[in-house]
This record gives structure tokens, C-alpha cells and sequence, in this order.
């Protein structure tokens, strides 16, 4: 089975740091979209070996690539 998908994603960026004792956290919420194209294998009845590529891009130019490996059972 090849496949593909697209669609919304949501990446919150935050940072703790303490100056002089003083604790300081700030954080943001980046919109954006996803792109992914992906492969299933069976293996056996109801087992199969799964990867997928992964595209985001979120606002301000930050972007993401992920690479993903499984191993799935169906029932």
C-alpha cells in the first residue's frame, strides 16, 4: 500500500531559563502544514511493516522532516 497525506499541524515552542534565581519560561504556538508519503508491507495475515517521510513547515520559516519506522497488527 503506498499513500499520501496532507493536512494541519501545530508545533509549540517554549524555553525555561533562570537569571539570578529568577525562573523565566515563554512559549508559542506556530501554525502550519504537513506533507507525508508513506508505504505498508504485509507480512503475515494481519502483521505488516510500515515507513513514512514526513514534510512540516510552520510560520516564521521553521520547518520539520521526520522519518518514521513501524511495525503494525491489524484486528
Amino acid at each position: 500500500l503506498l499513500y499520501g497525506k496532507a493536512g494541519y499541524t501545530n508545533l509549540r515552542i517554549g524555553t525555561d531559563s533562570t537569571i539570578a534565581g529568577v525562573s523565566l519560561s515563554d512559549a508559542t504556538n506556530l501554525d502550519g502544514y504537513r506533507l507525508g508519503l508513506g508505504v505498508e508491507q504485509g507480512i503475515g495475515a494481519n502483521t505488516y511493516l510500515k515507513g513514512e517521510y514526513r514534510y512540516s513547515n510552520y510560520e516564521t520559516d521553521v520547518t520539520k522532516n521526520e522519518v518514521l519506522a513501524g511495525v503494525g497488527v491489524r484486528f
